[in-house]
Formats: C-alpha cells, sequence, structure tokens
C-alpha cells in the first residue's frame, strides 16, 4: 500500500498508509487519492502543561490551548493534542486547502478531554474548511458548565472521525426541548449558500451518548429538536457511528430550504439505541437526488413511542436496504414519504455482546447475530469502529462492528 509521507504517530519512523488513520480508520476527505499529505506536514503541539506565551508549538514547548494553536497554524499543520483535561470551550476558524489539509487530533484516542466549566452554546466551534477533528472527548463539567452543541461543524470538506460526545443535559434549550434552537452531540451545517452539491463531510466512527437524556421532556419521547447526530450538509456520509439515548433523534439528516437545502447523505454501518422519538429521520431538499440508509442497526427495545426510520416530506427521495430493526414493544420501524423505498429489511434482536442501553454496554455482535452477512457491499465502509476490515467473511455485517470470527 502507497504511504502519505507523514510518520505513523503510533509507529515513530514509519510512514502512515495512504488514507489510514492513526487508529486505524481514518480516511483523507478530499477526494485527492493521499495528494492532501504528499509533502512533508508541519507538526505542532498542545498540553495542559504548556503554555500559549511561551510556548512555541513543539513538542518539547507546547502551547497550552487549542484556540492559541488555531491562531498560529496554516494549511498542512496537523495539532498533536497530547492527554489531559482542557476546560476551555474551543473555538477554530483556520481553514487548510484541498491539497493542504489542515488536522486537529488527539494523540490518544478520547485522551484530550474538553471538560466545559462554562455556559457555552457549542463546547467545540470549528468553522474552517478542508480540516479534520480526531478522537477527542467532549463534554459539560457536571456542576458549572452546558453546551447546546458539543462539536459544531460549518466548514465543508471536513471529516469528524473517533470523537467521543456525551452527556449534554444543563443546557436550558436542551432541558425543555427550544423548537427555535434545540441540541445536538455532533452538528454538521452548511453555511453554503451557493449550489448544495459543493459540501461534502465524513462523520466516521463517533460515539455520542446522551444529549438531552435527561431532559424534563424525555418521559413523553416528544422532542423532534434535539439528535445526537444532526447532519446538515450535502455529500456528507456517515458510517459506523454509535448513538446512544438521544433525547430526540439518534440521526437527523436534512437541510434548511430555500438557503440551505441538503442532499445526497450517505448512512450506513451505523447503530442506534434507545433514543427518545426515533432513530433516522431523513430529508432531501433537491428534486432528483437520493438519500442512501443501508446496514444500519436500530434497537429500540425500551419504548412503543419510537420510531425507526421517519422521513418528512420532501422533494427528493430515499433508499433504505439491509437494515436490522429490533422494536419488540411497539413504535414504527418506517415512517416513509411517498417516493421512498425499502428492501432486504430485517428484524429481530442484534444479539450485542452486551446490552445496556447506554455507553457501558459492548455492542459488538455475538455469533449467530442476525446482522451478521446480512449487509450489502455497495457503499460500505472499508472498516468497522474498531478498525478491522470488512468483510470479515464473505458478506459484510449490518452496524457499526463487524463481526471477527475467533480465530
Amino acid at each position: 500500500m502507497p504511504t502519505d509521507g507523514i510518520e505513523n504517530p503510533y509507529n515513530p519512523g514509519q510512514e502512515r498508509s495512504s488514507g489510514t488513520a492513526p487508529y486505524g480508520s481514518f480516511a483523507l476527505n478530499d477526494g485527492s487519492g493521499g495528494a492532501a499529505r504528499r509533502k512533508k506536514p508541519h507538526d505542532y503541539y498542545v498540553s495542559p502543561n504548556g503554555n500559549d506565551k511561551t510556548g512555541n508549538g513543539s513538542k518539547e514547548r507546547p502551547w497550552a490551548t487549542i484556540n492559541h494553536a488555531d491562531t498560529m497554524i496554516g494549511p498542512r499543520a496537523i495539532v498533536h493534542v497530547m492527554p489531559g483535561t482542557y476546560n476551555n470551550a474551543v473555538s477554530l476558524r483556520r481553514s487548510g486547502a484541498a491539497t493542504a489539509r489542515i488536522t486537529y487530533i488527539s494523540d490518544v484516542k478520547w485522551g484530550a478531554k474538553l471538560v466545559v466549566t462554562g455556559k457555552e452554546d457549542s463546547c467545540f466551534n470549528a468553522a474552517g474548511s478542508y480540516v479534520d477533528y480526531i478522537g477527542f472527548d467532549i463534554t459539560e463539567d457536571p456542576i458549572t458548565g452546558s453546551c447546546r452543541i458539543g462539536m459544531l461543524v460549518t466548514g465543508g470538506h471536513t471529516t469528524v472521525q473517533q470523537n467521543r460526545i456525551h452527556d449534554l443535559n444543563r443546557d436550558s434549550r436542551i432541558r425543555g426541548c427550544s423548537q427555535k434552537e434545540g441540541g445536538g452531540g455532533i452538528v454538521i451545517s452548511s453555511q453554503n449558500t451557493g449550489p448544495p452539491l459543493t459540501d461534502t463531510a465524513l462523520v466516521d466512527s463517533n460515539l455520542v451518548d446522551n444529549i438531552g437524556g435527561q431532559g424534563d421532556f424525555v418521559a413523553l419521547h416528544t422532542c423532534p429538536y434535539i439528535a445526537n447526530f444532526y447532519l446538515s450538509m450535502s455529500n456528507l456520509t456517515a458510517t459506523n457511528n454509535i448513538s446512544l439515548r438521544a433525547g430526540g433523534f439518534g440521526f437527523s439528516m436534512g437541510g434548511h430550504p430555500p438557503s440551505h437545502p441538503v442532499s445526497n447523505q450517505r448512512l450506513g454501518n451505523n447503530t442506534a439505541i434507545k433514543d427518545g422519538r426515533g432513530a433516522f429521520y431523513l430529508v432531501n431538499d433537491v428534486a432528483g437526488t437520493i438519500d442512501y440508509a443501508y446496514n444500519n442497526i436500530v434497537d429500540e427495545r425500551w419504548s412503543a413511542g419510537v420510531m425507526g426510520f421517519a422521513t418528512a416530506l420532501t422533494v427528493g427521495t430515499a433508499v433504505m436496504s439491509n437494515n436490522l430493526v429490533y422494536m419488540p414493544i411497539g413504535g414504527r420501524a418506517y415512517s416513509l414519504c411517498r417516493t421512498c423505498t425499502v428492501s432486504n429489511s430485517y428484524s429481530g434482536n442484534p444479539l450485542f455482546v452486551k446490552y445496556t442501553g447506554d455507553a457501558t454496554g459492548d455492542y459488538h455482535l455475538q455469533p449467530g447475530s442476525p446482522a451478521i452477512g446480512r449487509g450489502t457491499a455497495l457503499n460500505a465502509p472499508a472498516i468497522d469502529f474498531d478498525g478491522n476490515p470488512r468483510p470479515q467473511q464473505s458478506t459484510c455485517d449490518v452496524g457499526a462492528y463487524e463481526f471477527v470470527p475467533p480465530s
């Protein structure tokens, strides 16, 4: 496999393979086939023990905040964020370029912990284009902090990968199910006022848990304005993600026509569990285009008041295939528009290794799971949440984890 010219941070002295993440599943989202990384990048470092005034961004003299790093770097920068706790909200504006991306990465997956202690609209707000955000753990302080949104990304051509966003419940707009503003764990929102097909984003292998899952409205299961993943950008692909305990929808996908229409979204090999209103909500705003939902697991065994897949009045269409839905006490598996289609739909207990309905569970598949071998290879990601290749057997599996047979 060709290399991309970047040293692999987990094997010093060894170059990383093109399209391979430090954690095993990173894929550049620039259409360049790896050209964006063939020139030597510039490495910078941030540490809780660093100093924004006296540091120079080197490993020996790191900066203290991600915000300061953003003011000092340019295209082709890789900002390594060292393990530890960071209490200030992050606000990033710097953009890369199609052949010179910027990367912000927690060098230890979920080791850089952003625990916001103030009252903020977003814990992590990123407006740059051609930027990758990888491996962060993001939440609010349970006593003094509040964030309506965990990670807000408004730039195009972005990658959001292997982050964990969890436990956002203190903001009054989340607790009260604000129709005007709502809330979300990962929010990808297009600010493009031009043709909708010029955007793109990759949202892969993230875990989002308990966004509004303890709000005042939760017992009613009625809030449509909160989502663990709110994905509103054309050409967006969301794969291998895990949604747990959303106050509203696990995944809400659509735009804001006529100013920000959204279409051509792909939702594949995700797992949605115990969401307050429903697992997947899709809207296509552009006639003649198609959204795809495939190889997903819906496990809503806890309430009859939820939906598996739902669509609103839409001018485009949606194709839903090879999804596994488990709703044993009721609810609606599919609530469809006139032009939406469903094929190869399966039902049954996914047989997770350990189901708890929250992040303490283990959502790998047991032997004999009806999700094994039931996926479609069309548009399926090449690897799973853990970085294991798909398929492990003759046909790929359904959900975020590929079943790995015992050796």
